[in-house]
């Protein structure tokens, strides 16, 4: 009976030996791992261009007849309103200098050909015997006396309306002004122009490779370093519908023009000024995003995540989408309330136990 005893107690010692050395893992042994939730962050989609500020209706006042001013009356950068007087014009002086500068051409295109071979005939054969010492245009003058050919015939049509005034065509603010009170203005140019200061755009360019995004009415956002701090809303109001070369510093780069109209301009906008647009091509929305260092893809380019249940790693499959500069969206696979491994480059394998930090 004692031997039985005996036996059972080395038996019972035997097996708790055994217990004692199977391999355990320790506390120390388990990786401590930084865990994230998936963020729902709020998303814009902006496509970011330069360019200047103009006005969207401009007057440009233009004349047919060279002018001289006696008086002018405004300045660039004056305001202006409709019908206001911008400038006199010296009717006397100014037809006194334009007849002196008329060139023969263009008095002998106003002469009938038959008259014209018959004057310059008679030029030829007076400069030919010393019998005149004068100019064409004083042997057109008295060709003129001693023939039918009226003195109007010999004043070209640019002489035909000399205005007495110049005046605004609308409420504005003059942005250019040529005329002058000592010479004659050009036809070829305008002598006034006026902006409409209450109808101003951004005309921007964007890069071809962002213009597919970009829609009529989208809302867009404008700064600039001439705004005194200040922010304007606005429209994208027109896309044109070809593109352009743009020559930079490096390279040249292929654009599209857009114009913004601008919300509630006001006196501190100016045309010419340079600006900058944020134009917001998707709307306010929703997203799910994760760190990247969050995401793995496997030899199959299959992008997952680990998730943790209870105290073990699982491998989530997962389908990304955008990309921002602080994550990943998460279009599939994942909650807002799953617990992920932030950085899945610290996990060995699916199922290893873990201890989490942080979150």
């Amino acid at each position: 009976m004692i031997g039985k005893r005996i036996l059972a107690l080395l038996l019972s010692i035997g097996s708790a030996a055994a217990i004692t050395a199977a391999p355990v893992m320790t506390a120390a042994q388990i990786p401590l791992v930084e865990y994230v939730t998936p963020r729902l962050s709020l998303y814009e989609k902006r496509v970011n261009c330069n360019g200047t500020i103009e006005s969207q209706n401009v007057k440009e006042i233009y004349l047919e007849t060279p002018v001289i001013a006696s008086d002018i009356n405004v300045g660039v950068g004056d305001e202006v309103q409709k019908d206001q007087v911008l400038a006199i014009i010296d009717t006397k002086l100014t037809k006194s200098v334009v007849e002196q500068s008329i060139p023969t051409s263009m008095i002998l295109q106003n002469i009938p050909s038959e008259d014209v071979s018959s004057l310059l005939d008679l030029y030829s054969a007076f400069s030919s015997s010393g019998l005149t010492g004068g100019s064409l245009e004083e042997v057109i003058a008295a060709y003129a006396s001693a023939s039918e050919i009226s003195q109007e015939t010999l004043t070209p049509n640019t002489l035909a309306y000399i205005p007495e005034v110049i005046t605004a065509p609308m409420d504005g603010v003059v942005t250019q002004l040529s005329i002058k009170t000592d010479v004659l203005s050009r036809t070829a140019t305008p002598v006034i122009s006026i902006a409409d200061a209450n109808n101003y755009i951004a005309k921007v360019t964007v890069g071809e490779s962002y213009i597919s995004s970009i829609k009529l009415g989208d809302p867009c956002i404008i700064k600039g370093t001439g705004f005194s701090g200040k922010q304007y809303s606005g429209y994208v109001s027109k896309i044109y519908p070809v593109a352009r070369k743009m020559v930079g510093s490096v390279s040249q780069e292929t654009v599209v023009d857009v114009e913004i109209k601008i919300d509630n301009p006001d006196r501190d906008l100016k045309s010419g000024f340079s600006a900058r647009a944020e134009i917001i091509t998707d709307q306010q929305k929703n997203i799910l995003t994760v760190p990247y260092e969050a995401v793995q893809q496997d030899e199959n380019d299959i992008e997952y995540v680990y998730a943790v249940q209870g105290s073990r790693t699982v491998r989530r499959d997962i389908t990304t989408g955008m990309e921002l500069s602080d994550g990943v969206e998460v279009v599939e696979g994942l909650e807002e309330k799953d617990i992920i491994i932030a950085d899945s480059s610290k996990i060995e394998k699916e199922g290893q136990m873990v201890s989490l930090k942080g979150g």
